[in-house]
């Protein structure tokens, strides 16, 4: 009797610098570095998350036998940097 044989996929994952990339609920990376991982063929959970700031969830199907690739862009993050003498007042937005 020939037992079922588990078919994987390769995936590679995506995202802003910074994101960190959870599969089926386990960290799995942070970008800069793609995260390349081989998975079991079928659905999966990945959560994309940049802390303090938004996440991201979604179920992908992993094709056995191929490369898989995901990939979630968030809204660019800006940034403020403020120049001043020692005990000025500043105000932003009012």
């Amino acid at each position: 009797m020939n037992s079922p044989v588990a078919v994987m996929g390769t995936v590679v994952i995506s995202s802003n610098l910074g994101t960190l990339i959870y599969v089926d609920d386990e960290v799995v990376g942070t970008i800069p570095h793609v995260v390349i991982m081989d998975l079991l063929s079928g659905p999966h959970e990945i959560r994309y998350e940049i802390p303090d700031y938004e996440t991201f969830e979604e179920t992908v199907e992993v094709v056995g036998g191929q490369k898989n690739e995901f990939s979630h862009q968030f809204p660019l993050l800006g940034a403020l940097r403020i120049s001043c003498d020692p005990y000025a007042k500043v105000r932003l937005d009012g």
